[in-house]
């Protein structure tokens, strides 16, 4: 027979700061000033020393974390300008100059430009880049067009260029969230003792334990047998056939935190972001990250794109094989 955990065991600050690192930094800001107020008092004081560090690292950490966050968002954009809204001027003067010589549709032509527009407009940022890259050799093995080549590769550079970098920053996204995250359990665990050992100071005047915490950050649910208990984390999964779109049917809020993991084996990708449509590939103005076969990611739906303009959390396999993905929201 389950029974309801007794709740002056459980942790209300941990409880309460689940899912959200800003309320998270906030309540360990709070504490931490209203301990420092009061350490002129030595039993204040030595609450204050061991937790003051620990705080000041989940300080850090947090400001570290939002840095990455916003070098990669930078990057993101930088990547979306190359690949979808320069590379159509781009390619129309690369295909003015090959067609001034070869007229479209020539055998010659056809060799340089076999599909068009639709490798360099129409597919993920990776096919893209590799359209650039085909389009490369195809104009060396021509011959007559060594000053384009060098336009075309100058291009090439930058493209490959960026997406490496912006791929570089997901992995430290994915780093500093699991420090984040660790660090933010052992302020709280700190928080509960300091707690403790207030209640015992103050034993005799228990109100006065308020001074030291955001009393209204607390007085929410604590869970476990509370009339109210916090949300359990949101899991999605499924499998997804190339070139075919899901919409997760997940709440969201911009601060909402995801766990993308891709299960599928080899090198099979898929793509995840927030859009204004449901079930559709990326669209304009939308945001995708890359998630790898055997990756997990961690994002904030803000950093897929979400806003209420765009708020379906989508997932695009572009193929060629079959992708499992899941996906955990908190």
């Amino acid at each position: 027979m389950a029974t309801n955990r007794w709740r002056y065991l459980i942790n209300a600050f941990e409880v309460n700061t689940r899912g959200s690192h800003v309320k998270g930094l906030s309540l360990a800001t709070d504490h931490d000033a209203k301990l420092h107020a009061e350490d002129a008092d030595p039993d204040i004081l030595a609450l204050h020393t061991p937790y003051h560090a620990v705080y000041q690292a989940y300080a850090q950490i947090c400001a570290h974390f939002d840095s990455v966050s916003g070098i990669h968002k930078g990057l993101t954009v930088s990547l979306e300008a190359l690949l979808r809204d320069d590379l159509p001027d781009q390619l129309r003067l690369w295909e003015g100059v090959v067609r001034a010589v070869h007229p479209e549709d020539s055998p010659e032509e056809v060799m340089i430009f076999p599909n068009k527009r639709t490798p360099f407009l129409q597919t993920t940022y990776e096919d893209r880049i590799s359209a650039i890259n085909s389009l490369i050799e195809s104009l060396q093995e021509n011959g007559g067009f060594p000053a384009l080549v060098t336009q075309v590769q100058s291009y090439y550079n930058l493209a490959l260029s960026t997406r490496d970098t912006q791929q570089q920053q997901e992995g430290l996204i994915g780093q500093s969230a699991d420090l984040r995250e660790n660090q933010r359990l052992l302020v709280m665990q700190e928080m509960q003792g300091n707690f403790g050992r207030l209640v015992q100071k103050f034993r005799t005047d228990i109100d006065s334990v308020e001074r030291f915490f955001d009393m209204s950050m607390l007085r929410q649910a604590e869970g476990d047998g509370d009339e109210n208990p916090p949300s359990e984390p949101q899991l999605f999964n499924g499998t997804l056939n190339p070139a075919i779109s899901v919409t997760v049917d997940a709440t969201l809020t911009a601060a909402s935190e995801l766990t993308i993991q891709n299960h599928s084996l080899g090198a099979q990708t898929f793509q995840i972001f927030c859009s204004a449509s449901m079930a559709a590939g990326p669209q304009p103005g939308d945001t995708p990250i890359t998630v790898n076969a055997g990756a997990t990611e961690v994002r904030t739906a803000a950093l897929l794109g979400f806003s209420p303009t765009r708020p379906f959390l989508n997932i695009f396999n572009p193929g060629p094989l079959t992708v499992n993905w899941s996906v955990e929201v908190a």
